[in-house]
């Protein structure tokens, strides 16, 4: 696993399911005391990792791209139960900016 791997997924996206069940079988223990193990050794490791991301630019933009999907999201939901589903993307962009105030669902409103 590397630095972001701690940050964006779980360590269990790292193998796969049948050669986890054969490694277990070679080991004698269920999955549910392999989970608690890896557990054990990562949570500190993961929670310094995540501790030091906090501190970093890369970290303030991550959220503030999150916040900008989020408001984008919601507007989204709230245009498309007014106007049908799909339309949302026709007349703005991911900031919320009208680009296509001639698309005709638009015209009530603007007129």
């Amino acid at each position: 696993m590397g630095y972001y791997d701690f940050i964006d997924s779980w360590y269990g996206d790292n193998y796969i399911d049948r050669t986890l069940k054969e490694k277990l079988n070679e080991m004698s223990i269920d999955e549910d005391t392999f989970h608690e193990m890896i557990n054990a050794k990562l949570e500190p490791l993961a929670k310094q990792i995540e501790s030091e991301f906090q501190q970093t630019e890369e970290y303030k933009v991550k959220k503030e791209k999150e916040a900008i999907l989020m408001a984008h999201r919601e507007a989204e939901v709230a245009f498309e139960k007014e106007y049908g589903e799909g339309e949302y993307k026709y007349c703005y962009d991911v900031f919320g900016t009208l680009r296509n105030p001639d698309y005709p669902y638009l015209q009530p409103i603007f007129k």
